[in-house]
């Protein structure tokens, strides 16, 4: 086992939030099937009207929110609907093409509130770009956590340390919430083809190697390597086996073709996307039927 990549992350300013984004990056565009990678936070923010993410598109990814601290309300034009706290996570399968919106919840406004989370997206396999959109909101309980003598990791999505999350996977893909206790250490029995862990807060080394912070150390599976804190760490393990196609992204838009790609920004450029007000009318309908 070796370290192949070091991904550092560069900031992108969203109002008044600085995310710093790990994928894609210059060095590498995906590890396994994860597209893009936002840390945000941890921060504080004065809550106004115009705070969160505004309606938007996506399509051909599964994208996902995991909500460190804080609270965040989830609404999307397929009807998905819901209010997250701190642990939870948002998983919304765009498919062939959703719009959304992220915004802290009603009550919170003019107050000062922490916000911190992580967002991913997974690229979905070439026979899925086209499914119908979806979403998914699993409380924090409802995930696998798995202890060690000296450390925990919650199970997100996929398998790993033998917990499968009840999170849906397209294909073979982890993604875990891991803490260790100064002088622990955690084996990484994760059999996947391209792992990350990025190290948020904290030391840590693998079978000896210095983990860099507020970095992506990108590494091939071979055997059971260890991670090791000495003042404790906390890191997200990502990974999954090497993608068998290629992707183009678009800012919101992902595809296995350029012609693909093209076809859903068309589509969002000529207002053929689904959109919130429209999926607020067909609730009204049905409430009329």
């Amino acid at each position: 086992m070796s370290i192949s990549e070091v991904i550092e992350p560069y900031v992108v300013a969203k109002g008044p939030i600085l995310l710093r984004r790990f994928l894609p990056s210059p060095k590498r565009q995906m590890v396994g099937p994860f597209i893009f990678l936002d840390q945000a936070g941890p921060t504080q923010i004065r809550v106004t009207s115009q705070s969160g993410c505004s309606e938007h598109p996506h399509s051909g990814t599964a994208t996902l929110t995991y909500l460190l601290n804080g609270n965040l309300t989830h609404r999307d034009s397929a009807g998905g609907y819901a209010e997250l706290s701190s642990g939870d996570l948002a998983l919304m399968t765009a498919g062939s093409g959703i719009t959304h919106e992220e915004k802290p919840q009603g009550d919170s406004i003019g107050t000062l509130r922490d916000l911190y989370f992580i967002e991913a997206w997974l690229a979905l396999p070439d026979d899925l770009e086209n499914s119908e959109p979806s979403f998914e909101h699993h409380k924090h309980r409802s995930l696998p956590e798995v202890c060690f003598e000296s450390g925990s990791a919650w199970v997100l999505v996929g398998e790993g340390w033998g917990e499968t999350a009840p999170t849906t996977s397209y294909t073979r893909t982890v993604l875990a919430d891991i803490s260790i206790e100064p002088g622990g250490l955690l084996p990484l029995e994760l059999d996947y083809e391209e792992i990350a862990i990025f190290l948020m807060q904290g030391d840590a080394s693998l079978n000896e190697a210095p983990l860099q912070v507020c970095a992506m150390s990108v590494y091939r599976s071979v055997g059971v390597p260890v991670l090791k804190s000495k003042s404790g760490c906390r890191a997200i393990v990502l990974g999954g086996d090497s993608f068998s196609s290629p992707r183009f992204i678009e800012q919101n838009f992902v595809a296995s073709s350029k012609v693909l790609l093209e076809s859903q920004a068309s589509k969002y450029r000529n207002g053929e996307f689904p959109s919130l007000l429209s999926e607020y009318y067909a609730q009204i309908q049905n409430l009329r039927n």
